[in-house]
């Protein structure tokens, strides 16, 4: 297949973007499935040369709804949710979330906890408990066909990477937002999982690999200013502030083109240390989400290492690995075979 060389920016909206790789062939949906095979294909990934932003190659909307599947297996993360609104209040105050304000892919994990008629959850897919809670407030749509407005905050909890319009849709929520009007959102730091998680630094589902600075630059184009940097560790968390001053956005494609290669030599230099230590022996997998799936596929070897797999979530037994025949169950096994957590194991190699 001939790859376009160049390609519009999701940032910049320049046709600047050109082609830097392609990853190994990688599931296109990667959590537990019913099916061995399935559909997989290599991540084209493309940097932009005016603002350096690192994003894959343009999916139809139908392509992009097929990595999600009929079913979910988001953690719902309680904890983090009330770390996360406890920044927010320190930052404003207590009734904050009395205002209006709207969240945008929210339908499998929203950041409110409970029904408030001020609140509305704008995406496409819901489920059933999350519409029963949120009723009437919870609209099933694209954001793009969205027409409230004079809301005074926006809210996206790892959806803008997922986007394949982010500028667009960051220029739509300036529109709907009141003068005053601020925008909370998180993503994942691509510089912190080239260096920690390097198996889970590109695949289908995130169109968009952010930095800090493309964040902001996403952001200083579509008409705000940067109001608080929360963390910008694992995940970017950051609060956005409309403003009528032009911004000047920062040229990041030399940093972000050796981030890059450093991406690609490290999992060349694990791949290698890799097959040394599993040319033998096989194991079980304990853990079965989509890191492990992701780990698998970038490092094939593990594809003739692992027997089965255990999960202790009900709703992954006797399903697969997707597209391999490792089978997964969540009770323990009598078999004395080494038992390995894939994740956990590359957190001590990496």
């Amino acid at each position: 297949m001939k790859i376009n060389m160049i390609i519009k920016c999701r940032v910049c909206n320049t046709k600047n973007s050109k082609f830097y790789y392609s990853t190994n062939s990688l599931p296109e949906y990667i959590w537990p499935t019913k099916k061995i095979k399935i559909s997989k294909s290599s991540c084209k990934v493309f940097i932009c040369k005016k603002c350096g932003h690192i994003q894959l190659q343009n999916f139809t909307y139908k392509k992009i709804t097929k990595f999600y599947g009929s079913q979910s297996f988001v953690i719902n993360n309680s904890y983090k949710m009330d770390i996360r609104r406890k920044k927010i209040i320190k930052l404003f105050e207590n009734k904050f979330f009395e205002k209006k304000g709207i969240e945008i892919g929210g339908g499998v994990n929203p950041f409110a906890k409970n029904f408030n008629k001020n609140y509305y959850i704008v995406d496409t897919r819901f489920e059933q408990n999350i519409k029963k809670k949120f009723k009437k407030n919870a609209l099933s749509m694209k954001f793009e066909n969205f027409k409230g407005k004079n809301f005074d905050y926006a809210i996206l909890l790892h959806t803008l990477e997922h986007i394949k319009n982010p500028s667009q849709i960051v220029k739509k929520i300036n529109k709907i937002l009141s003068p005053e009007g601020r925008v909370i959102v998180e993503v994942p730091n691509f510089f912190y999982d080239i260096k920690f998680k390097p198996y889970y630094s590109i695949f289908h589902q995130h169109l968009s690999m952010f930095s800090l600075d493309t964040l902001k630059n996403v952001f200083f184009i579509n008409g705000f200013k940067l109001q608080k940097i929360f963390t910008s560790k694992e995940n970017i968390f950051i609060c956005f502030k409309k403003t009528k001053k032009k911004i000047l956005i920062k040229n990041c494609y030399n940093k972000n083109k050796i981030a890059l290669e450093y991406l690609k030599n490290k999992m060349h230099k694990i791949n290698g240390f890799l097959k040394n230590k599993f040319h033998k022996n096989k194991f079980i997998l304990q853990g079965a989400g989509g890191s492990s799936s992701l780990i698998i596929h970038n490092f094939s070897l593990f594809l003739n290492k692992i027997e089965f797999a255990l999960d202790k979530d009900p709703k992954k037994s006797n399903l697969y690995i997707p597209g391999t025949n490792i089978k997964i169950f969540n009770k323990k096994s009598n078999k004395e075979i080494k038992i390995i957590n894939l994740v956990k194991y590359f957190k001590s190699i990496i």
